[in-house]
């Protein structure tokens, strides 16, 4: 974690409780922006896919196996060219949103508000087109992987999302680790998202706060206590970085299965590490963020202390 460095901190000798806090406060506050800055070039250093190629003369072949493989399975694969992402539709979470938000409309109809159901569902089918997620949303909770347009639909991305059909689909997978981790997902991309950073800075900071209390009045903080404002954070946003790293490594067991040659493996890990590195762009920044909340809280409590005497 980088702190923003300030000359109140090099100071050598007795520091002045007053300006270190304010340093301190200062410090903690304007560190988020650093870790924005870390995490946001891990993120971009993936931004090469958007512009890198798939060359292995077999990238079609294996597809076309891959593709075999999945209607065994029962996995249907839709090409969205309007849709930005690739994603599996079948998770539990999606299939739980679906029927909250069809009986929510149903309730409003057979209550008489059947106008209003309408004009919901008349918004959100314009939001969906607009953004183009319109198939994304008519396939939510069912056992499908959509494919954006250009390298979305490539061989490695196709092979990346069947992985997470493996562990999202009931008896597809023996994977303790790889189920647990595509289920808690959800929270997971909550709590790494701009409200999840926020909700870490606030929580790093009453920890910051409650250490400094302690140790003005002489008593010793746990080691929970001095970590957590880092921990937390950083377990929250575990299930989705091991989710995406098992889903990218399932899928490339699978290419490697159906015959993927050295080249294609090679060009296939490195774009899908590149993916991944999207994923620990965005855990960075909470993590920062808890780190820097417990600065400011600790600059707080010195700055605060004489007033609280």
């Amino acid at each position: 974690m980088i702190i923003l460095r300030n000359k109140e901190f090099s100071k050598k000798g007795k520091k002045d409780e007053e300006t270190t806090g304010a340093a301190m406060l200062a410090g903690g506050a304007l560190a988020p922006i650093a870790g924005h800055v870390i995490g946001d070039k891990i993120t971009k250093k993936s931004g090469y896919l958007m512009s890198s190629d798939i060359t292995a003369r077999d990238k079609d072949q294996v597809k076309r196996k891959l593709l075999q493989k999945a209607k065994k399975q029962g996995i249907k694969v839709i090409n969205a060219p309007e849709f930005e992402n690739s994603v599996y539709t079948g998770s539990k979470a999606g299939r739980e949103f679906r029927n909250t938000v069809a009986a929510g409309l149903r309730a409003l109809r057979k209550h008489g508000y059947g106008d209003r159901a309408k004009d919901i569902s008349k918004r959100l089918g314009y939001l969906l087109k607009k953004n183009g997620t319109s198939k994304v949303w008519n396939n939510i909770g069912k056992d499908r992987v959509i494919l954006g347009k250009g390298i979305l639909s490539d061989v490695d991305f196709l092979s990346h999302e069947l992985g997470h059909a493996q562990y999202m689909k009931a008896g597809r997978s023996k994977s303790i680790v790889g189920k647990a981790a595509n289920n808690l997902r959800p929270i997971s991309e909550a709590a790494t998202g701009k409200g999840g950073q926020v909700l870490s800075f606030a929580h790093g900071f009453k920890s910051g706060v409650k250490n400094e209390r302690n140790k003005q009045k002489g008593k010793k903080s746990n080691t929970w206590d001095k970590v957590k404002s880092v921990a937390v954070p950083a377990a929250l946003a575990a299930p989705m970085l091991i989710a995406e790293g098992k889903a990218s490594l399932n899928g490339l067991k699978s290419m490697k299965k159906a015959g993927a040659s050295k080249e294609l493996m090679k060009q296939s890990a490195k774009r899908l590490g590149a993916a991944w590195g999207t994923y620990a762009g965005q855990a960075s920044k909470s993590v920062v963020s808890g780190g820097a909340g417990d600065i400011a809280g600790r600059g707080y409590a010195k700055l605060t202390k004489k007033k609280d005497e």
